[in-house]
């Protein structure tokens, strides 16, 4: 009887053991997802915090705002299309609120196409990287009213393949690429470097004028540059901004802050591949270009726009003084 009673108790004593254990793993385990879910909290308000512009130096390895994610939070502010039970003046007001003067720094990466960030070989002679930004356009709202614009980030949705053929029965394996693209647009086009179009003799946008090209040059020793050649790092440092088209070319209204375009083109025999691009972009004034060492965050150049339509503003009024 002794020794019955001995292993019930024995086994309730297992038991409240396990059950203690099972507990204390539970509680573990919530504790844990509460302290990623605070983690991942605190990594996305990391991602999107406004940047200092007169900060002397930047962190190693500093990758400046996710773009992605800086689209996400306007978009949740300003979203892209009108509630159903909005008014228009409803909607347009959140959208101005969403304007917060707040400069965030992206980066712009190598190797989008023939536009985007190109940085040529070092030029021991000079002592010299020469690196070059250079615009793309679209065409926003009409034909005419064209836009200067980066693409900053490309993720890659799916890809498929499949056999074409053209109208000779020529037959190619072909590659479908789906992508979603996130870039900026700029509202202060003008102020960003120069095109080969001249801006004041003709009174007509064109592709051409939106076309713009900064050229940077910095000076490196020879010793440093090696190290350097694979870790320059560009941002540009800019606000969300309203972009508000001329009025005689212009027939949108509502979302002046975050629009989307789509993109697509087509396989060919020489070229089996093609590509359909879904296009974020965010309007947005760019007011300075800083090219840092990625490496050690030592920040080598800082590059201001200048506001040229102030400045021929001042120079009518001084002419008239």
């Amino acid at each position: 009887m002794r020794t019955r009673s001995f292993l019930w108790f024995l086994v309730f004593v297992i038991f409240l053991c396990v059950n203690a254990t099972v507990i204390a793993k539970e509680r573990k385990s919530v504790t844990n997802v509460k302290k990623k879910a605070a983690h991942e909290k605190k990594e996305d308000a990391r991602l999107v915090i406004p940047f200092d512009i007169n900060a002397e130096k930047l962190h190693p390895n500093y990758k400046g705002t996710d773009i992605a994610r800086l689209y996400s939070l306007l978009a949740e502010k300003a979203p892209l299309e009108k509630a159903e039970f909005e008014t228009t003046a409803e909607y347009e007001k959140k959208i101005r609120e969403a304007i917060s003067g707040d400069i965030y720094a992206l980066k712009i990466e190598e190797g989008h196409g023939l536009y985007g960030l190109k940085v040529s070989p070092y030029d021991a002679d000079t002592q010299k990287f020469q690196i070059s930004l250079e615009t793309e356009w679209l065409s926003e709202y009409t034909f005419e009213d064209h836009r200067a614009s980066f693409i900053l980030k490309t993720l890659n949705k799916s890809s498929y393949s499949y056999i074409g053929s053209n109208a000779f029965g020529a037959k190619r394996l072909v590659t479908n690429y789906d992508a979603t693209q996130y870039g900026l647009a700029l509202v202060n086009q003008q102020d960003f470097g120069s095109s080969s179009y001249d801006d004041d003799k003709y009174n007509i946008k064109t592709a051409l004028t939106s076309i713009r090209k900064v050229s940077i040059a910095i000076q490196i020793p020879p010793d440093k540059a090696k190290s350097l050649k694979e870790n320059i790092g560009v941002l540009l440092l800019c606000k969300p901004a309203l972009y508000k088209s001329e009025e005689e070319v212009s027939s949108k209204s509502g979302n002046d802050l975050i629009f989307e375009k789509h993109n697509s083109s087509k396989a060919t025999i020489d070229n089996p591949a093609s590509h359909f691009y879904e296009r974020k972009y965010i309007n947005v004034e760019i007011l300075s270009i800083w090219i840092y060492d990625i490496g050690t965050g030592e920040v080598l150049s800082k590059k201001h726009l200048k506001d040229k339509k102030k400045e021929k503003e001042n120079k009518k009024e001084d002419t008239k003084t």
